[in-house]
């Protein structure tokens, strides 16, 4: 019964939030979402979403590569997994602030603040 009752906490606010707009007929409901204000602000979420979404796509690739290039260089011990582990995860931070601020100056120059 835990589970029937958690999902039912969670899935009864869903349902409503989905069925509540068919409520103003489908007339309404298009003439609700067609304003400049909910296009705006579904444009600037949208387009928020795209470019967080390729800038963690490029500090996932740094991560990957910088992990990669350490894993390569482990010899046959355990310590030195240990030691190229912690150089990957070192480097890796290191190199992702350093985009991240690229990253800032460049959209800050783009114009978003």
């Amino acid at each position: 019964f835990t589970i029937f009752y958690l999902t039912s906490l969670v899935l009864i606010p869903l349902l409503a939030l989905v069925l509540r707009p068919f409520e103003l007929g489908l007339d309404g409901m298009w003439n609700a979402i067609s304003t400049p204000r909910v296009l705006a602000s579904l444009r600037l979420s949208f387009g928020t979403a795209l470019a967080a979404a390729l800038i963690d796509s490029v500090f996932g690739f740094i991560i990957a590569i910088m992990g990669c290039f350490h894993g390569f260089q482990v010899t046959g011990n355990a310590e030195s997994v240990g030691s190229r582990t912690t150089q990957a995860v070192v480097e890796a931070i290191f190199v992702v602030i350093v985009f991240d601020a690229f990253f800032a100056f460049f959209f800050s120059a783009l114009g978003y603040n």
